[in-house]
């Protein structure tokens, strides 16, 4: 797989201030746009053609519904994004890669601190960014799209209703 020369130990040092239930900063302030563009362009050259979706996972409650815990999206995909954005999805396919978000809105802003807009997540992670709400018509285009399993069971859960079979 092509390496950029950012990627080694310090890749996944994700730089921000406290986190509050929402998203963390952007990205790594040492991997850029174009790492994650070869990091991706590595994954899909290996899946031979076949179409592939990547989940962040979703917020973890503590002990109660409402109170999450510190949010940390899946390995793989801040591996392929760089960014923590809870529910968000990255499909890559012949036609790219396409990361699927929440906009963040005047109340999110409010209640968890500033959030990246889709636009700014297009020149973090050097793909296009789109509405997390399109995910589901885009993952019933590609009944066998390949994934990995998130780490928590509620995000497998959202991943087999998405993908409309069982995720292991």
């Amino acid at each position: 797989a092509a390496r950029a020369a950012t990627d080694g130990p310090r890749a996944c040092a994700l730089v921000g201030g406290p986190f509050l239930g929402h998203a963390r900063s952007m990205h790594s302030s040492h991997t850029s746009a174009a790492a994650f563009t070869a990091r991706r362009d590595a994954l899909k050259k290996a899946l031979g053609g076949r179409s592939a979706v990547i989940f962040a996972g979703g917020l973890r409650p503590r002990n109660y519904a409402a109170n999450y815990a510190d949010y940390r999206a899946d390995s793989h995909f801040l591996y392929l994004v760089g960014a923590h954005l809870p529910d968000a999805a990255i499909v890559l396919d012949a036609g790219g890669a396409a990361l699927y978000a929440t906009e963040p809105t005047t109340d999110d802003e409010l209640w968890h601190g500033s959030s990246p807009s889709l636009e700014a997540l297009v020149q973090a992670a050097g793909c296009p960014a789109r509405p997390l709400g399109e995910l589901d018509a885009v993952l019933r285009a590609h009944p066998a799209i390949a994934t990995l399993p998130c780490v928590d069971a509620a995000s497998r859960e959202r991943q087999r209703e998405l993908c409309g079979r069982p995720i292991r």
